[in-house]
């Protein structure tokens, strides 16, 4: 099947808006033929092989063909993995097939390659079609798609570090994929070819944060290359002991009186020291922006309070450790401290599970999936574990404060952590609340 770049439909140009990384809302249609298929995957299980090429301007983007290449292949491995912990929905007979093709790397041209890695590199063709070119990081435009087949072919966009086509989005570093080892260009990698595999943007799954390419380009926090390595470890669509990133945060805290905004409510019992303002960053992500600081009102608001932490600065990290959330300190010289440890007991009730991934199917695709409901042409073809429950009783190190414990799993972490002090319930610890 040859490419048709140049002669990009309108189901493209939907593709193009939906999946547009920093993009802003996109067209819709009362009559539904816009969108129908735009959403679907490029490819599904009658797709053996995926052949693609990588196009770069290697002095723009800042980053070497091999580099890229292997950053390329790494990403799309990442999904291949995490596909096999989708549910398909009764019409697929368990298989779907998304992502679980061999993709090959191959020259570019040849009439075999189905997806084109374009690294700062745009046809003046291409430039023409895409509205506003250098108002974007990634693009994921599909240029073709069969219906009977279910086959798509395409290209992946990635703006240059430098050069005409460089992003003009305001405060992007002047570096940024040759930063932290390339780990901001693997995020984005990430972000972008998940859309070949039809997933939408959504905060529920980290790396599919429509704003994520754009805090690749411009965030200074340090810790991409962390971030990097905790996504290669998360099964985000099935929770796992194994691999599971549990919710931490930083904070730092200071003792000067602060004035508080007091609501219509009971009086307060009198203080016998100034507030505390603590400066909570919620996981790794909460990095990328400042900290907003939090009035502690009460001392059993406090973090440190609920964990019987006697800190006034440092970065509260639980891991897991078999079944066990272990809480550890590390603070700004470099010392690591387990403080306190609770066990997990999961809800033993079947995890929430959501769709993720639509099919629209016409019946020239029934030979592919016959046992679809054609009277309706949207399937549900793909369900994750969107949220898990868990709770602990929390001990810390000489055992002098326990507390109940609640958390929930989504999107392979543990996005809150509640829990019981002094006989007040906490739905979120970290805002007191």
């Amino acid at each position: 099947m040859r490419k048709r770049i140049g002669q990009i439909s309108k189901w493209s140009l939907l593709s193009l808006i939906l999946f547009a990384s920093t993009a802003s809302a996109g067209w819709v249609s009362g009559g539904g033929e816009l969108i129908s298929d735009s959403r679907n995957p490029w490819w599904v299980k009658n797709t053996k092989e995926v052949h693609y090429c990588v196009q770069i301007d290697e002095n723009n983007f800042g980053v070497s063909k091999p580099r890229a290449s292997e950053l390329i292949n790494k990403a799309l491995s990442y999904w291949t993995r995490q596909f096999k912990d989708i549910t398909y929905g009764a019409f697929a007979d368990g298989d779907g097939g998304i992502a679980q093709q061999k993709f090959i790397e191959s020259a570019c041209g040849q009439p075999n390659v189905l997806l084109n890695f374009q690294l700062g590199i745009l046809t003046t063709q291409q430039i023409q079609k895409i509205p506003g070119v250098t108002g974007f990081v990634g693009l994921s435009v599909r240029t073709n798609y069969v219906p009977a087949t279910l086959k798509g072919e395409g290209f992946i966009y990635i703006a240059p570090q430098s050069g005409p086509l460089r992003p003009q989005a305001p405060n992007l570093l002047p570096d940024f994929w040759q930063r932290d080892q390339q780990s901001r260009l693997y995020l984005t990698l990430l972000h972008e070819t998940g859309h070949l595999f039809g997933l939408p943007h959504t905060s529920k799954i980290v790396v599919m944060n429509e704003d994520l390419p754009y805090w690749a380009a411009s965030s200074t926090a340090p810790d991409w290359p962390t971030m990097s390595l905790i996504f290669d470890q998360l099964t985000i669509f099935k929770f796992t002991y194994q691999q599971t990133f549990p919710l931490g945060f930083c904070f730092s805290s200071s003792q000067q009186p602060q004035e508080l905004e007091e609501p219509e409510e009971p009086e307060e019992p009198i203080r016998t020291s100034p507030p505390r303002t603590f400066h909570i960053q919620k996981n790794f992500l909460a990095n990328l922006s400042p900290a907003k600081p939090v009035a502690v009102k009460s001392p059993a608001m406090s973090p440190m309070r609920f964990f019987g932490l006697d800190a006034n600065e440092g970065c509260i990290e639980p891991t897991l450790v078999g079944k066990e959330l272990v809480f550890i300190l590390s603070t700004s010289n470099g010392a690591s401290i387990e403080f306190g440890r609770s066990n997990l007991e999961l809800n033993p009730s079947p995890h929430a599970s959501e769709k993720i991934i639509d099919l629209y199917l016409t019946s020239a695709a029934q030979s592919i999936f016959p046992n679809a409901d054609f009277s309706r042409p949207v399937q549900a073809m793909g369900f994750y574990e969107a949220e898990v429950l868990a709770k602990g009783l929390y001990k810390n190190a000489d055992g002098r404060t326990q507390r109940r414990l609640s958390l929930i799993w989504s999107g392979g972490m543990f996005t809150h952590i509640g829990g019981v002090a002094d006989g007040e319930p906490y739905f979120d610890i970290l805002d007191g609340f």
